[in-house]
């Protein structure tokens, strides 16, 4: 609730966010659809653990974005752009390491991919996809 409070206070519209807050702001609602969806299968062990998982990685980048401050000190010598490139690969390398894992944990486990897995990756790129296009 305070995370959309401060997307309204702070953000006086969708054009005035930075295009990875507006991808947060989009991911918000997956992230509490991904927990409900992750309590009503309660039961399916396997439909559970991937739905709560999947809602933690779409509300990660303000954890990856505080988990890259320790690093700045390292870019002084860097321009700006060249540091945000590195958050980029930092995040991004980060993010899909996460995904690889449930992937991979999918393919050793069932030697299949889970639908939840398949479709919130999908859900979570295609968001991204909108929010860089637009």
């Amino acid at each position: 609730i305070s995370t959309t409070y401060i997307f309204v206070v702070r953000w006086k519209g969708w054009d005035a966010m930075p295009f990875y807050i507006q991808a947060n702001r989009l991911q918000l609602p997956c992230f509490f659809a991904f927990v409900l969806l992750g309590i009503h299968d309660r039961r399916r062990a396997e439909w559970h653990r991937r739905y709560l998982y999947m809602a933690t990685l779409f509300v990660l980048e303000p954890t990856l974005s505080r988990a890259f401050d320790p690093l700045n000190p390292l870019l002084n010598s860097f321009t700006d752009e060249q540091v945000d490139f590195a958050w980029w690969m930092f995040s991004i390398g980060v993010w899909n390491a996460f995904f690889v894992s449930l992937f991979v944990h999918d393919w050793i486990v069932d030697r299949r991919i889970h639908a939840v897995t398949a479709g919130g990756l999908a859900l979570f790129y295609l968001i991204w996809a909108v929010v860089l296009l637009l």
